[in-house]
């Protein structure tokens, strides 16, 4: 299930323990990008561990807004699970989120759009 608009990607999130990613990423697909989905390991540890990302809880992104900058300056991505009231959606986007996942696709889009033209 997806939806699509020009200039949106879209990516296909799986979730791997870290053991799976040790067992399997490298014979499966050598350049996917896996992100870490639990929320108990740092910006730091997600590096060293050879993950793209965290791909956190919104609450967790919000009790700890200074995650997201640690995670971008590190080069990692944060994406953010799952994000369905506008007024959280407005909060993800203020906080330079990289991915969002909500069941509410195109109200996120519209919201995005309307953001990126004030």
């Amino acid at each position: 299930r997806g939806i699509y608009r020009p200039g949106v990607e879209v990516h296909h999130i799986e979730e791997l323990t870290p053991e799976a990613k040790a067992l399997g990423k490298d014979l499966i697909a050598p350049d996917a990008k896996v992100y870490y989905l639990n929320g108990e390991l740092s910006a730091s540890t997600l590096k060293k561990e050879g993950f793209a990302g965290a791909d956190y809880h919104f609450g967790l992104y919000k009790l700890s807004p200074k995650l997201i900058k640690r995670l971008h300056a590190l080069g990692l991505e944060a994406n953010v699970w799952t994000v369905n009231k506008e007024d959280d959606m407005e909060w993800v986007a203020k906080h330079d989120m990289d991915y969002i996942t909500t069941d509410y696709p195109e109200v996120a889009l519209d919201l995005f759009e309307k953001l990126s033209a004030n």
